[in-house]
C-alpha cells in the first residue's frame, strides 16, 4: 500500500487494539504499531509487534485483532518480539579516547555510549549527547552532575575521569508521552576529543539522513563496536521499554533489525548514534529486545529538538 494508506491503516489498528500514549499498566496486552519500511513507494505495510504469544492470544480472544482480517497478509508485518529493554552494561575494555562510540556515563550509572558531540543553540556550549539513562541515570541526575569517561563500569573514577557535567533540562522519561531517551552534558574546558571520526575513512555528517526503502544503517557502540543493521519500521508507536525503574511507552520510534553474524547492539551500546552508510545521522539507540534481534531508536530530529542542540563535527 502507499504511505498515506499505511498511515491510515496504522491508526485504525492502533485504535482497535485499544492503545494509548501512556505507560502500559500491568497485565495489559502489550503491542506496538508502526509503518514497515518498503522497497517501493507503493510497498509499505503496517508493522504490528506483540511482546508475547500470550499477548497475541489475549487480543485475539477479545476480538481486538479482527481488524487485521480487513487487510491482505502482504500488507501486515506481524511479529512477536519479547520484551524491549534498556539495560545496564557489564564491564568492558574500552579506548580512552573521547570520541563517537566511547564509554561514558553518569557517575552513578554503569556504562553507556557517547552518541555524538553537539552545540547547544541557546548559549553555544559544546557537549555530548547520549541517553537519559546513561547521562542522567534514568531521571535521577541533577544539573552539574559529573559525567565520566570511561564510565564507572569501565573503571572511570572521580575526579580524574570527569569529562563533563550534566545539563539539568533534559527530557524526562516520566513524561506521559515521551519520544526521546536523551540528555546533554557540557564538556569541561581542556578535554581533548574527536567529534567526527567513526572509522578511518568514514566521518560524521551534520545533516540528518534521508531514509528510503529498507535502509542499511550503522552504529558504533561501546560494547559491540561498529555494526550494521536494517531499518524495518518507522513511526513506531506504543513502544513499551522496560527500565530498571519500570516501563516507559514511547511513540515515533525507529525499529532496526540485526544483520550479519552478530547483534546490532547489546547492553552498554545505549546512546549510540545510528547513521547511514555515508555518515548522516539517523537516530539515537535506546533499547533492544532480549534476544538482541530488534533494536529501537529515537529519530535524530526529535533528539536535536528536545535538547535544543545541533550536531557538531
Amino acid at each position: 500500500m502507499e504511505l498515506p494508506d499505511a498511515r491510515k491503516a496504522k491508526q485504525e489498528i492502533f485504535a482497535s487494539l485499544g492503545l494509548t500514549y501512556v505507560r502500559t499498566r500491568a497485565g495489559e496486552p502489550r503491542f506496538s504499531v508502526g509503518i514497515a519500511t518498503a522497497q517501493s513507494p507503493r510497498g509499505f505495510r503496517v508493522a504490528v509487534r506483540a511482546r508475547s504469544n500470550e499477548n497475541l492470544e489475549a487480543a485475539r480472544s477479545q476480538g481486538r485483532l479482527s481488524v487485521l482480517e480487513r487487510y491482505p497478509e502482504s500488507e501486515i508485518d506481524l511479529r512477536i518480539t519479547g520484551p524491549v529493554v534498556a539495560r545496564t552494561a557489564e564491564p568492558a575494555t574500552t579506548p580512552r579516547r573521547l570520541s563517537i562510540g566511547a564509554s561514558i556515563g553518569h557517575y552513578l550509572c554503569t556504562a553507556g555510549t557517547l552518541g555524538f558531540f553537539a552545540r547547544r543553540t541557546s548559549d553555544g556550549a559544546l557537549g555530548v549527547v547520549s541517553n537519559n539513562h546513561v547521562l542522567a541515570n534514568g531521571d535521577e541526575g541533577d544539573d552539574g552532575d559529573d559525567i565520566l569517561h570511561p564510565a564507572p563500569a569501565d573503571h572511570g573514577l572521580q575526579p580524574a575521569d570527569v569529562v563533563g557535567h550534566l545539563a539539568g533540562g533534559y527530557p524526562r522519561l516520566d513524561d506521559e508521552t515521551p519520544v526521546v531517551d536523551c540528555a546533554f552534558a557540557k564538556l569541561r574546558d581542556g578535554v581533548e576529543f574527536d567529534p567526527a571520526t567513526i572509522t578511518p575513512g568514514l566521518l560524521l555528517k551534520k545533516d540528518p539522513a534521508r531514509l528510503e526503502g529498507e535502509p542499511i544503517v550503522l552504529k558504533k557502540g561501546r560494547t559491540t563496536g561498529l555494526t550494521r543493521g536494517r531499518i524495518t519500521a518507522i513511526d513506531f508507536d506504543h513502544c513499551d521499554v522496560e527500565y530498571d525503574f519500570g516501563i516507559v511507552v514511547f511513540d515515533r520510534q525507529i525499529e532496526i533489525e540485526s544483520i550479519g553474524e552478530g547483534p546490532f547492539s547489546r547492553p552498554g551500546d545505549s546512546g549510540s548514534l545510528i547513521i547511514d552508510p555515508d555518515g548522516h545521522p539517523v537516530g539515537l539507540l535506546a533499547a533492544n529486545t532480549l534476544d538482541c534481534r530488534l533494536h529501537y531508536a529515537n529519530p535524530i530530529e526529535e533528539v536535536l529538538s528536545a535538547l535544543g542542540v545541533t550536531v557538531w563535527v
